[in-house]
């Protein structure tokens, strides 16, 4: 009989443990999700104004912010950057790259930015393939 009781015993503390383990790793996740989602606004903001930022200078000084992105080798941000900015604004920096240094840039921001599409193509068409495969595929 003492041993069935402790035998319950042992299963009621193991069950309460087992909820509050699960309540503790619903609130770790639930604050990591807000954590997460607060990064991403907090990037997305500071895009914003950085894109902003640069749409307010003048086109020549917006280039050598832009160029010197480039040579930081963060090409992938001035794509990024590029690609959030007005069409107008956009136009009348790049129309103000005229030096052959410049123009080779410029060409291979294009080239990175259609090399881009085409992975994103090829993305897309993996994810159809999965979605295909069957209802528990993600």
């Amino acid at each position: 009989l003492e041993l069935k009781r402790g035998r319950q015993e042992y299963d009621n503390s193991y069950e309460n443990l087992k909820v509050k383990i699960d309540r503790y790793d619903q609130l770790a996740r639930t604050w990591q999700d807000k954590l997460t989602q607060q990064e991403q606004q907090t990037s997305q903001e500071n895009l914003a104004k950085v894109v902003s930022d640069l749409e307010q200078v003048k086109p020549a000084t917006a280039k050598d912010l832009l160029m010197r992105w480039i040579a930081e080798d963060r090409m992938s941000d001035v794509i990024t950057l590029l690609g959030k900015m007005s069409e107008n604004k956009k136009g009348k920096i790049l129309n103000s790259f005229t030096t052959s240094e410049e123009l080779d840039k410029l060409h291979q921001i294009h080239r990175l930015m259609i090399e881009n599409v085409a992975n994103k193509d090829q993305l897309s068409k993996a994810l159809g393939e999965l979605k295909q495969m069957g209802p528990n595929a993600k």
